[in-house]
């Protein structure tokens, strides 16, 4: 059943933290500049890197003004202390707006490293657990409360219905695009799905609503293991839009952020708040809560926003898993529980010789099962 609630503070960070930067050419070039003078308190850290445009294959080019994002690799444990750091510097530095943003992570099962030279192009496997399958292929439609956008359509949407999934990609959509601000140095055409995640999500979907058409946008890079925050949001933007043509969004990854980012959130919450507000057909979109070890860090964008539904992983019994994020102090979300799958009893493992095994646990899982039991009708 759905919920709203309230929950504790709590934070543990990734092993390995990314910060984006977003910015003018000429003040990331500034930042870059200055960048043994802002970072001295953390001891030293390699310097930002501006995400590459395609022909880009040194420094970058364009105008001064055009708007650009930089990442750094950092040790995990920094990110918010960085973010707060940088921010102070570039307002004294920056001659225009650049937002210093704690990025997103996904850390897949997966991660071994491909050949130079032709690499293989995994062909995944979905093995079920046979003991949970026919659990999971007849977990019920939820009932979604009004605040969702969307949600006063949800139980008579047109079969079949149409998902769109946001992830590393999905071996087995009808149709899957890649979505990214910078571009690959072997850009892959068709996108294949690298790591496996967004596969096993898709089948997931598939499992619970055999007759969905699901495409796919593929929000990695082939060798990334982490999101920036400005492509998951703007690809979340497109996907609102009605010519992505789609029902259900699902989006399985979760922010590391300390505050909202206004330049990128706006433009999604109006159009959420606009659709909740005025009953207007909308795309549902089913957000993961996040993952972390015994819970304690915190749910974060996109779970956060209003207007989307938030997937909470349960055990078989019922029993909210521990892994779950826990939610911000004094944050209302829209949540629903269903199955995300137990470290010693997985849904499944996606796996391929090449390149890995994905087990098949986590409130990405639970999202996924959200999202296909919506759209089976």
């Amino acid at each position: 059943m759905p919920r709203r609630g309230v929950g504790d503070a709590g934070s543990r960070p990734p092993r390995v933290g990314f910060t984006s930067i977003v910015g003018t050419l000429s003040d990331l070039s500034a930042v870059i500049d200055g960048w043994d003078r802002a970072t001295a308190l953390f001891g030293g850290l390699p310097p930002p890197r501006v995400l590459p445009h395609p022909g880009e294959t040194g420094r970058p080019l364009g105008e001064p003004t055009d708007l650009r994002v930089a990442v750094v690799e950092h040790p995990a444990g920094i990110s918010g202390a960085l973010a707060r750091t940088l921010r102070t510097y570039v307002a004294r530095i920056a001659t225009s707006r650049v937002d210093v943003d704690p990025g997103y992570w996904l850390e897949p099962a997966a991660r071994v490293a491909r050949s130079a030279v032709n690499p293989p192009v995994p062909k995944w496997t979905t093995l079920w657990n046979e003991e949970r399958q026919a659990v999971v292929r007849g977990f019920p439609r939820p009932r979604l409360p009004v605040s969702v956008a969307g949600a006063h359509g949800a139980e008579s949407l047109k079969q079949p219905t149409r998902v769109l999934l946001l992830d590393t990609g999905d071996l087995r959509a009808v149709r899957q695009e890649i979505f990214l601000l910078g571009q690959s140095d072997r850009p892959d055409d068709p996108p294949p799905d690298w790591h496996g995640h967004g596969t096993s999500l898709g089948d997931v979907i598939r499992l619970r609503a055999p007759k969905a058409i699901v495409t796919a946008l593929r929000i990695y890079e082939p060798e990334a293991r982490y999101c920036a925050s400005a492509t998951l949001l703007a690809a979340l933007t497109w996907a609102l839009h009605h010519f992505a043509g789609a029902d259900v969004v699902c989006v399985a990854q979760r922010a590391v952020i300390t505050e909202p980012h206004a330049s990128h959130v706006e433009v999604l919450e109006r159009i959420l708040g606009h659709a909740v507000a005025h009953k207007l057909t909308a795309p549902i979109v089913v957000c993961a809560a996040g993952n972390s070890p015994g819970g304690r860090e915190l749910m974060a964008l996109p779970a956060i926003m209003p207007g989307v539904v938030t997937a909470r992983a349960i055990g078989w019994s019922g029993n909210v898993l521990p892994y779950n994020c826990r939610l911000p102090r004094d944050q209302r979300v829209d949540i629903v529980d269903a199955y995300g799958g137990e470290e010693s009893d997985p849904i499944g493992v996606t796996a391929d010789p090449g390149h890995g095994a994905v087990r098949m646990v986590g409130s990405s899982y639970a999202a996924a099962l959200v999202t296909g039991a919506l759209a089976a009708g």
